[in-house]
């Protein structure tokens, strides 16, 4: 196995507080239903609508960091390097778009979006046909997350398991 350069901690962290982030956001979203209307059901949706906006913000910086301090170089072939790339690019776009989906159902359904109490911009003004779109494109993109995140696992396992390779170990906290 040939030496590899370790991954930067701030690289493991952005990484590690977005999948905390990821669990927490499909936690309440899956959950929200189950409320009835009220102050907690509604404190759950700011929540998640503030918790989304950090992800969102995160999904910008974290391609500019890991490139700023010297990426994760290859682990496999062409063809798995070409799929992890490809991947890893789906789950970005996702990370970035959804979040912004959301935004845009909020104020098109006649919301405003809140980060933790403090107002955000508009981008849309109240439109029924727009938040309806904007909802599904939302929840599509959930689902396409949930099926990226679950590849993105499974090939965690397989090079930790099956190549018996340092992928999972050097993404690890603490481990270099």
């Amino acid at each position: 196995m040939t030496s590899r350069l370790p991954i930067p901690a701030a690289v493991k962290l952005m990484h590690w507080t977005v999948v905390l982030l990821i669990v927490a956001l499909f936690g309440i979203a899956w959950s929200i239903d189950s409320f009835e209307a009220g102050p907690f059901k509604t404190g759950l949706i700011d929540l998640h609508r503030s918790l989304g906006l950090v992800v969102f913000v995160l999904a910008l910086i974290r391609p500019v960091l890991r490139f700023a301090l010297g990426g994760v170089e290859s682990a496999g072939n062409g063809l798995t390097d070409l799929a992890a790339k490809g991947l890893h690019l789906a789950l970005y776009a996702a990370l970035i778009v959804m979040p912004i989906a959301g935004w845009v159902a909020t104020n098109a359904n006649g919301g405003s979006a809140l980060l933790f109490g403090i107002p955000v911009p508009d981008l849309v003004a109240k439109d029924e046909g727009m938040a309806d779109l904007a909802f599904g494109a939302h929840e599509v993109l959930g689902n396409l997350i949930v099926i990226a995140v679950g590849l993105h696992v499974a090939a965690a396992l397989w090079h930790h398991f099956v190549q018996r390779d340092d992928v999972l170990r050097r993404m690890l906290p603490g481990r270099s």
